[in-house]
């Protein structure tokens, strides 16, 4: 479980990586250059991106943090991991309009309510952030991309 969930994590941080164009021809270890969401390209401006879980605790989210946090280091850029304490999609969506406030480039979201989100996914392609969703989806939102380590029907062979 703990290797599906890096794989899955360090999937949805290149994902959104590719989504927002940060590489740009640019060496990943060489953050000058890489353009944000600000237009700042070649101002030596850092990347952020942001990696929002259902919650901060379990297992689960802790296997999670640790690959992403490791995709981050390995492709040259900062990687913030956090959430609620509780799955609180209030709390939720307050942490990401955080970060888009920030100006990330990109954001990974599993989200606790596909609905609720919806408003802060749009404020977020109005302002040129990609974002994908990862463990839970919200495919009426403008994200750009859903990452799941199985299909339905795998999960549903499984069980």
């Amino acid at each position: 479980m703990k290797k599906m969930t890096l794989a899955v994590l360090t999937g949805v941080l290149a994902l959104t990586l590719t989504a927002c164009g940060a590489n740009s021809g640019n060496s990943p270890a060489n953050n000058a250059g890489v353009s944000g969401n600000d237009g700042a390209a070649d101002s030596g401006t850092r990347t952020y991106y942001f990696i929002n879980p259902k919650s901060i605790g379990p297992a689960y989210w802790a296997a999670a943090e640790k690959g992403a946090l490791q995709a981050g280091k390995d492709m040259g850029v900062e990687v913030i991991f956090n959430a609620p304490t509780e799955a609180d999609s209030s709390k939720q969506i307050n942490m990401i309009q955080d970060m888009l406030t920030r100006k990330v480039s990109g954001i990974g979201v599993s989200p606790n309510d596909a609905k609720a989100v919806g408003p802060v996914f749009k404020k977020a392609a109005e302002q040129d952030v990609q974002i994908v969703t990862w463990d839970s989806d919200a495919p009426e939102t403008d994200r750009q991309y859903y990452v799941a380590p199985a299909t339905d029907e795998e999960v549903g062979e499984l069980q």
